[in-house]
This record gives structure tokens, C-alpha cells and sequence, in this order.
């Protein structure tokens, strides 16, 4: 399911169950009598097809799917809307034991979720290779964050009239000692999806600050933020403590959300 999280952080855990039940009512009611439903633990589902037909009979079957789990639903007086993501994985030709039909669907499902939310993909074999390198990318920003294996580089905003430094945005850079550096656009989302942005986000504001309370008094620090770290997150706490750790004048500092 796509923005499971945010219903559980924003409307409580209560509202996150109704919605459990709401999504299995109406996979049950889109699949056939001798197709099997299960709710394999979190917010993820599994559907076993007997009779998928080819391939574009069930890309069909899938998008109809999708259509219906995205339509909005009534939760304790709020109205709010969730979809999802689909990873596809075929037997024979994917697997032949239930054991690796279920990880190479999964691995699809980080490949359409990778693709943005409400798609869905079929299991590809060169999606594993990708799918080893998110692993090692996660065990290994850990260990970053852990060891001090990250650092932020500050990117000036210039006022044109004049040519004077106002701002600079804090820029998190990872450089593995392996493998060189890693994109923002690579690490972050593995980041978001894994948890560790929370702490992540915190370590950035907090050295962001640190170091701009060191510069002159005219010029500012804007640091980005995940939405990831917002919803359910006392903000205004973290945000807090990094100025009144640093000394840095609330004025100074702009949050941007990403």
C-alpha cells in the first residue's frame, strides 16, 4: 500500500486498521472466487492468481485493480485516499516454489515503487542485481551514519541586483570509501523507505546549524527536509534543539520541503 504510514501517523492506529480491512474488502471483491487473498504483514498484500491469462489480460486485471484501491474511503470524518504498488512475478517462469515467487514479486515491487507510487512492474531478473546494491546502500549508509562517513556541502544563493551571498542550502554528499560517491537521488529514497531519514534529518539540521552559526550575521542556511520526516514527527522539537544547540538566531535558518 502507498501512504499507509502517513494514515497510521496522521489519523492514529485505529483509522490504519479500518483501512486494512476497507484495501482486503475490495481485493477480495476485484479477484475471482479461486483466486486466493492474504494480507502477508504490515501494510502488504498478496494475491495468488490461478488462471493470470497473458500478459496484457493481466496488466488489465492489475490497473482495474489499482483503479479501485485508489478511489477515496471515509475514515473516522476524514476523507482520504491510498494506493498502491504492485510487484508481478510468474510461474514457471519467475520461480516454481513459493519461496522465490514471493522474493522475486517483492523485488518487483521496490522496482515499481521506484517508479512512483500506483504502478506496478513485472519481475525482471536484472531487477535482482539492483535490488543486492538497495541491501548493500542500506547496510552501508548505516554504517555512514554511524562512522561519520557523510558530509554536507553549502551551495551559495546570490542576490543578482547586487552579487552578495544571502543563503547557502546545505547539499548531504555521501562518499563511500568502495564505491565513490553516491547520488542524493540514489541514497535518500533508500533513506525514506528504510526509516533512517529521521535520524538522518536530524544529523543534517543539526550540523547545518553548527556550522552557519560560525558565519557572518547577514547570511542565512536553508535546509531540506523529507516529507517522510514531517508527517507524525514533532518537527518543531528537532528544529529547536539544533538552534538552541548551535546559538543559530531563528532568522537565519529557512526549512525547505523537498
Amino acid at each position: 500500500m502507498d501512504n499507509f504510514k502517513d494514515v497510521n501517523d496522521s489519523l492514529g492506529h485505529q483509522a490504519g486498521d479500518s483501512l486494512l480491512q476497507i484495501v482486503a474488502q475490495r481485493l477480495s471483491a476485484g479477484t475471482r472466487r479461486n483466486d486466493l487473498v492474504a494480507r502477508l504483514g504490515g501494510d502488504e498484500f498478496g494475491l495468488l492468481l490461478r488462471e493470470p491469462g497473458n500478459n496484457s489480460e493481466l496488466e488489465g486485471f492489475v490497473a482495474r485493480l489499482l483503479e479501485q484501491l485508489q478511489r477515496p474511503c471515509e475514515l473516522y470524518g476524514s476523507r482520504t485516499s491510498v494506493g498502491a504498488s504492485v510487484g508481478i512475478a510468474l510461474a514457471p517462469r519467475d520461480g516454481t516454489d513459493a519461496t522465490t515467487l514471493l522474493r522475486n514479486a517483492d523485488i518487483a515491487l521496490y522496482a515499481a515503487k521506484a517508479k512512483g507510487r500506483g504502478s506496478f512492474c513485472f519481475f525482471d531478473p536484472a531487477m535482482a542485481l539492483g535490488s543486492q546494491r538497495r541491501q548493500m546502500l542500506e547496510r552501508e549508509l548505516q554504517r555512514a551514519m554511524d562512522e561519520g562517513g557523510l558530509s554536507l556541502f553549502y551551495q551559495p544563493q546570490i542576490v543578482l541586483a547586487t552579487g552578495a551571498v544571502w543563503r547557502f542550502e546545505a547539499l548531504l554528499r555521501w562518499k563511500h570509501p568502495l564505491h565513490g560517491n553516491i547520488p542524493p537521488a540514489e541514497f535518500i529514497p533508500i533513506a525514506e523507505s528504510s526509516g533512517l531519514i529521521v535520524r538522518l534529518g536530524e544529523w543534517v539540521m543539526q550540523k547545518a546549524c553548527q556550522d552557519a552559526a560560525g558565519w557572518p550575521d547577514s547570511i542565512g542556511i536553508a535546509v531540506n527536509l523529507s516529507p517522510a520526516q514531517i508527517v507524525g514527527r514533532d518537527l518543531c522539537r528537532m528544529v529547536d534543539a539544533a538552534l538552541t544547540e548551535s546559538g543559530l538566531p531563528t532568522s537565519r535558518l529557512e526549512v525547505e520541503i523537498t
